[in-house]
C-alpha cells in the first residue's frame, strides 16, 4: 500500500529569479531516495539535487535558464489552487491565550467607560490603577475649579429645541417710595384739555414774502400789495420807492427780450452760414464728376 505524499504550498506564484521544480515530479521521485536537500540557491545544487534523486534534468528549470517566459509544460502556468480545488491544508494554529484576551478586553472596556462618563474614581486611595500588570499611574485627590484667566465657556443650544426652566426667573422688585416721605411726588402724565392745548398753541407766521400754497407772486404784486396797506399790523412804509422797482423790472424783461433775439440772430447766421457751406461743397463735387466725364471721352 502506497501512501499519498503531503503537498505543502502557500498558493502563491513562484518567485522570480529562483529555483523551481515540479512538487508532483519531486515528491514522487524523492519518496523512493530520501536525498537530503540543503537550502541553497545556486546552480550546482540544483544539479546535484536532480541527480540525487533521479530526476529527467529536462524537467527542471534551474537559475540560469529560468525567464519569466520559460516553461516547460501547460500545467506549470496553471496556479496550484486550480489544479487542486480539494487541497487542504494543515496550517499550525496555537490555542488562543486567555489571559492576553482578557487583558484586552479589559483596557477596551475602560477606555469606553472613559469615554461615555461612566469610569469611577476612588477618592480614598487617589491612584488609578491600570491593567497593565506593574504599572501605577498616581493621581492627586481634590477639588478642581476652573481658571480665571481662561475666557467663560459659552454652552450651546441647539436650534429649535427651546426648554423651559424648571424654576422660572424670580421677579425684579423695586423701592417704592412712601407718600409720606419728604422726596417730591412723581409726575403723572395725563391727557389735555382743549383749553390747555390752545394756550400752548404757537400760531403759524403770516406774511405776504411767505407762500405757503406754492404760488409763484411777482416783485411788483407784492410791492404793490404792500403800497396799498394790505398789512394792517405793519404801518405803512413811504420809504419804499415804487419807481425804482418798476425801473428794474422792465430792465429786467428788455435784458431778457434782447437776450433771446440775440440767440435767434445767431442761430440764423449759423444755418445761413452752413447752407451756403453745403452749397460749396456741391457745387465742387459737380464740378470734380464734370471732369472726369470729360477725361474719359
Amino acid at each position: 500500500m502506497t501512501s499519498t505524499p503531503l503537498l505543502l504550498s502557500s498558493l502563491l506564484p513562484r518567485p522570480r529569479n529562483a529555483l523551481y521544480l515540479d512538487p508532483l515530479i519531486l515528491l514522487s521521485e524523492i519518496a523512493n531516495t530520501q536525498p537530503v536537500i540543503s537550502n541553497t540557491k545556486t546552480s550546482s545544487n540544483a544539479t546535484s539535487i536532480v541527480a540525487a534523486s533521479k530526476i529527467p534534468a529536462d524537467k527542471v528549470l534551474t537559475i540560469s535558464s529560468i525567464t519569466e517566459t520559460e516553461h516547460d509544460t501547460y500545467e506549470s502556468t496553471i496556479p496550484l489552487k486550480q489544479r487542486f480545488p480539494n487541497l487542504i491544508h494543515h496550517f499550525p494554529r496555537p490555542e488562543p491565550d486567555l489571559d492576553a484576551i482578557n487583558k484586552t478586553k479589559l483596557i477596551f472596556q475602560e477606555l469606553l467607560d472613559k469615554q461615555l462618563g461612566l469610569a469611577e474614581e476612588n477618592g480614598n486611595q487617589g491612584t488609578l490603577s491600570l491593567p497593565r500588570p506593574g504599572v501605577v499611574v498616581s493621581k492627586r485627590g481634590g477639588t478642581y475649579a476652573a481658571d480665571p484667566m481662561l475666557p467663560p465657556k459659552l454652552v450651546k443650544l441647539a436650534k429649535n429645541k427651546h426648554q423651559r426652566p424648571e424654576n422660572p426667573p424670580a421677579p425684579i422688585l423695586k423701592l417704592v417710595q412712601n407718600s409720606s416721605g419728604s422726596g417730591p411726588s412723581p409726575v403723572v402724565a395725563g391727557k389735555l384739555s382743549k383749553e390747555e392745548r390752545a394756550k400752548w398753541e404757537i400760531p403759524a407766521a403770516i406774511s405776504n414774502w411767505k407762500n405757503n400754497n406754492g404760488f409763484t407772486i411777482g416783485l411788483e404784486k407784492r410791492m404793490i400789495g404792500k403800497k396799498r396797506g394790505l398789512d394792517q399790523d405793519e404801518p405803512l412804509q413811504d420809504t419804499i420807492n415804487i419807481d425804482k422797482f418798476a425801473a428794474l423790472s422792465s430792465a429786467l424783461l428788455s435784458a431778457d427780450a434782447q437776450a433771446r433775439e440775440d440767440i435767434r440772430r445767431r442761430n440764423e447766421e449759423r444755418m445761413e452760414c452752413d447752407r451756403l457751406e453745403q452749397m460749396k461743397r456741391e457745387e465742387r463735387i459737380r464740378e470734380i464728376a464734370n471732369r472726369s466725364k470729360r477725361r474719359r471721352y
